[in-house]
């Protein structure tokens, strides 16, 4: 990672702050604003703020979550998604092979599918792959 990008993600994180901040005690905003200046050239450290704003935004009503993601990638070029790798790691393996492999893929799959600010093509073909795992599991069910 250059520094160039390390940049960017530091700016990333100070738009993401001020998403956040008036739903925070003005102390812990404060402090959370003043880490990323602290950790700004510290790779790991700006990567965890980075993913600590990003469970946050997640966790905004469906409304705000919106606004915040669509303000983050006209700015950015990159929202807040881009910061949850390991779900989204999850969502590309199951889209890859057209199927769920586990129930862990199973639970990721429906998390994802409960935020509509995904990209809607996604949305549709991994509703598809889900609703098809359940219907398996429904027939394994019947056959106890």
């Amino acid at each position: 990672m250059t520094d160039r990008d390390l940049s960017k993600i530091e700016l990333w994180c100070y738009d993401a702050a001020s998403i956040v901040a008036p739903r925070l005690n003005a102390v812990v905003a404060a402090m959370l604003h003043e880490n990323i200046s602290k950790y700004a050239n510290k790779k790991r450290d700006l990567l965890y703020i980075a993913s600590d704003y990003a469970e946050m935004i997640s966790s905004l009503a469906d409304e705000d979550r919106a606004k915040a993601q669509k303000l983050l990638k006209e700015k950015h070029g990159f929202g807040y998604e881009h910061f949850q790798q390991g779900k989204l790691l999850a969502i590309e393996s199951i889209l890859k092979n057209g199927k769920i492999g586990s129930m862990s893929q199973y639970e990721k799959a429906l998390d994802f599918l409960s935020d509509t600010t995904n990209d809607q093509d996604t949305l549709v073909s991994l509703s598809k792959i889900v609703a098809a795992h359940e219907e398996k599991l429904s027939k394994k069910q019947a056959k106890k």
